[in-house]
């Protein structure tokens, strides 16, 4: 029975954050779609850059919101209102023809999913019962995600219908996370971890990671406008198969991080962030745009794996677990905005 309800949960968490990925990804790859028909390519990359920023705000308040958890009802009726704003500023975006209102309704929409995003971290940290798997997790859900997105864009070509499949995802995803609201972590103290006390976690060790994802940020980010700015320009679609090999990466990113505990993803990361750069090389001096994306797609998998698993695990051992669980994909949107800009102008 324990080994079922296990195999079980570890179903629902996988299902939580591949439905957050799908939801986010899908949501900005719209959005990016429906701009490039209202402005030029490059103000394109600029209005990513501040819905982007935005997200970081939604991010930061569930922090707050999570404090009216006792009052359930309260607590799950704002979730509610929040999926239902969503689909609604999702609309507008979609069926608007003015740039300014288009802007405004993403800025709002993509609050409210920082909001999920944090929310999804958060949930699937504390129902989390052993550490050792968390990159095998993220890793499977961020690939899942992707899968759906692959296959949405190429069997929905109407952006009407594209928003009305990302709006029942975005509706399964506010389920899920009410479901997950009443779980209750298992968390057995593992030997890895009886030296790592709170202490620890929310200062030298939440700092050094906290920098090391900003300047992983500046290379990756850089890279994203590079091709968003191809993909707007409609020179190339960056959704047809190449993406797999994000997708491809982020599961392998999973399994091969969760080798040793962990002990070597840092190295790992340092490797793949070298493989990064030789992509904005290649792009940059004029070389085949497809090989520059496909080892792009492949770092950016690796990476995506890396900044949510590892914030997800320190935020466990910190006093503020719902402000830290998504602080990953926060600090990431918050050094694009300022990348967005001074890529754009480079």
């Amino acid at each position: 029975m324990k080994e079922f309800y296990t195999k079980w949960r570890s179903v629902i968490l996988v299902s939580v954050l591949s439905a957050f990925s799908f939801v986010f990804l899908g949501t900005e790859y719209l959005f990016d779609d429906r701009m490039a028909l209202l402005c030029s390519a490059r103000e394109v990359v600029i209005a990513q850059g501040y819905i982007l920023g935005a997200s970081v705000v939604g991010y930061i308040s569930f922090y707050f919101v999570q404090k009216l958890e006792r009052y359930r009802v309260l607590y799950k009726m704002i979730f509610a209102v929040c999926g239902m704003l969503y689909a609604a500023c999702m609309l507008i975006f979609v069926n608007s023809q003015s740039y300014s209102v288009s802007l405004s309704a993403g800025i709002v929409c993509f609050m409210f999913l920082g909001m999920f995003g944090s929310a999804s971290c958060y949930y699937v940290t504390r129902m989390l019962s052993d550490f050792s798997c968390i990159s095998r997790i993220v890793g499977i859900s961020y690939a899942a995600g992707i899968g759906i997105q692959y296959i949405n864009n190429n069997i929905v070509s109407d952006p009407f219908a594209e928003s009305i499949v990302l709006m029942l995802f975005g509706g399964c995803l506010v389920v899920l996370i009410l479901g997950m609201v009443n779980g209750r972590a298992e968390v057995d103290e593992c030997e890895a971890c009886n030296d790592f006390t709170p202490v620890m976690a929310t200062g030298k060790a939440v700092l050094l990671l906290t920098v090391i994802v900003v300047l992983l940020t500046c290379i990756f980010s850089t890279l994203d406008n590079a091709v968003t700015l191809v993909h707007a320009g409609g020179t190339f679609n960056i959704g047809q198969w190449p993406r797999l090999f994000l997708a491809a990466a982020g599961l392998l990113a999973g399994f091969l991080f969760d080798i040793w505990e962990r002990r070597y993803m840092h190295v790992m990361m340092y490797g793949v962030a070298l493989l990064a750069l030789i992509s904005l090389i290649v792009m940059g001096f004029g070389g085949p745009f497809i090989v520059g994306l496909i080892v792009f797609y492949i770092s950016a998998g690796f990476f995506v794996v890396y900044f949510m698993s590892a914030f997800m695990e320190i935020a466990s051992f910190t006093e503020k677990p719902a402000l830290w669980s998504g602080m990953g994909r926060a600090i990431n949107n918050l050094v694009s905005v300022v990348i967005s800009i001074s890529s754009v102008a480079l």
